[in-house]
């Protein structure tokens, strides 16, 4: 609760080299104004860039101006693609001089700092942003101006999570609410929340609302633009609301606040926002942190049990495959198209879409289980071609060129050709359900595990490289081992 005691006058802070106690936060004050300094500072202290956003109202918030505050973690494979946490800044009461805001929104930006101050100590593959915003007490005023500036210039926005009030729980239940609305996406990024809330901080029992989600919070600009966001909060509307926000009884102060109602809420944020940037936990993932929040482990979702009874041991790796999975491997190439199993099943959110699945790795391939698609696609294969051409060649790769032969086929799909023996493998080992769509043409490229070069072309689920020296065998096309990279950069085993 240190900082929580700071920004709500508990406790000086330092603003500029002077120290300060701050009344309150209101937007716009003088000590508002102080506010978004200590926060830009302290996260210039994390050796994280920041800045300053500032806005002035328009005919939502006429007269109104503040500076919403926001630092980063720049992502390593997709830098564009972008998750945030955010909170509000400011305060209010009936008297605005005299508006300690401890829970309202003190909690939620304490949260935001210490996320920032933790997840610094880690490298994802997407950016991570920290913003607390001002002026959400007078109508949103921040967050509508940041979420407008962001749809103008397209920012790819994938989740935003709200933490606004999270440290009062009166009666000791622990009931929390989140809301997502209407949006799938936006339920979606609940759906995580509530399985890392299970995981990380088990005392929580999450509410989640869908319809009857409140647009009363910062979140909801996001939603207005179309973006998937969240508002995580104390059971405020529902039957355990702080007396003492809003000042209305005297007042929003840290004595009244639940230290570990605030911890368990943000490990569970914490663990949900590592997870939606692609936190590495492999070689080379970044120095360990020095603060003890736990964070996701390789399995962050819960797996959903696979039909069937038939089950078969790899002695090769000691890796077992069941059920569907197995039905799945033996019709569709066996050992020469996937490989063999290199972990057990698991749950695992996907790279591309962001969703939970029960998964299983191989050396070429992932298999992931839809139980809300009926057969046969209800085992589909990640899209690892898809994610390693992204992630190795964000620009496309250099001197591609495209098969023209005889019997020569163009993807409108991808405006990709497929000729020669690669389109003869295509058409014999799965097709479009195994392999997916072209999405590069043919190009040489040096193999991860042998350094030779090779003639490779990048499909959705797979790569195909061309072995000359195998020429007149079955052996002529080898696909490489994504599912052995992709294991190996997330688990580092």
């Amino acid at each position: 609760m240190e900082i929580v005691g700071g920004l709500s006058g508990a406790r000086p802070i330092s603003v500029g080299g002077q120290s300060v106690t701050l009344a309150t936060r209101y937007t716009p004050s003088a000590q508002g104004t102080l506010s978004e300094q200590y926060v830009f500072e302290y996260f210039k202290s994390l050796g994280l860039p920041a800045q300053y956003h500032a806005w002035t109202g328009d005919t939502r918030c006429f007269g109104v101006s503040g500076r919403n505050v926001v630092a980063e973690i720049e992502g390593k494979s997709d830098p564009k693609r972008i998750y945030i946490v955010t909170s509000h800044l400011d305060s209010i009461s009936p008297m605005p001089a005299a508006a300690p805001g401890a829970d309202d929104d003190g909690s939620g930006t304490a949260g935001v700092m210490i996320a920032a101050k933790i997840l610094r100590a880690y490298t994802f593959d997407y950016t991570l942003r920290f913003i607390t915003f001002t002026g959400e007490e007078r109508g949103l005023c921040g967050s509508d101006a940041y979420a407008r500036a962001a749809r103008a210039r397209n920012d790819d926005i994938r989740g935003v999570i709200n933490l606004d009030m999270i440290a009062y729980d009166g009666n000791g239940v622990r009931d929390v609410e989140i809301h997502a609305g209407t949006r799938p996406d936006s339920q979606e990024l609940a759906s995580l929340l509530v399985a890392n809330m299970g995981q990380y901080s088990p005392r929580l029992v999450p509410h989640v609302y869908k319809e009857d989600a409140t647009n009363l919070s910062d979140h909801s600009s996001f939603w207005v633009r179309q973006y998937p966001a969240l508002a995580a909060t104390e059971y405020i509307f529902h039957g355990d609301v702080n007396p003492y926000i809003h000042s209305v009884v005297c007042c929003d102060t840290v004595e009244h606040l639940d230290p570990e109602m605030a911890s368990d809420m943000m490990k569970a944020a914490f663990a949900t926002l590592a997870t939606l940037g692609g936190v590495r936990t492999g070689p080379g993932a970044g120095p360990t942190p020095t603060i003890d929040v736990p964070m996701p482990t390789s399995t962050p979702v819960p797996t959903v049990a696979l039909p069937g009874s038939e089950s078969r041991t790899f002695p090769e790796t000691g890796k077992r495959v069941s059920g569907l999975f197995l039905e799945y491997w033996d019709r569709n190439g066996g050992l020469a198209q996937q490989g063999f199993p290199i972990s057990e099943v698991m749950g695992e959110v996907s790279d591309l879409d962001k969703k939970p699945y029960t998964v299983q790795y191989f050396e070429r391939a992932v298999f992931e289980y839809h139980p809300e698609k009926d057969a046969p696609f209800n085992v589909l294969l990640s899209q690892l071609g898809t994610f390693a051409y992204k992630q190795k060649y964000p620009n496309g790769a250099p001197n591609q060129k495209g098969d023209n032969s005889a019997g020569s086929v163009l993807f409108p799909e991808t405006g990709k050709r497929l000729g020669g023996k690669f389109l003869e493998y295509w058409q014999q080992h799965g097709g479009l359900a195994q392999q997916g769509f072209p999405i590069s043409d043919e190009f040489t490229e040096v193999s991860a595990l042998n350094g030779k070069s090779y003639t490779v072309q990048y499909f959705e689920r797979a790569v195909f490289e061309l072995h000359s020296e195998n020429a007149g065998t079955p052996y002529e096309v080898l696909l490489s081992q994504l599912g052995t990279f992709r294991y190996k950069e997330k688990y580092g085993r």
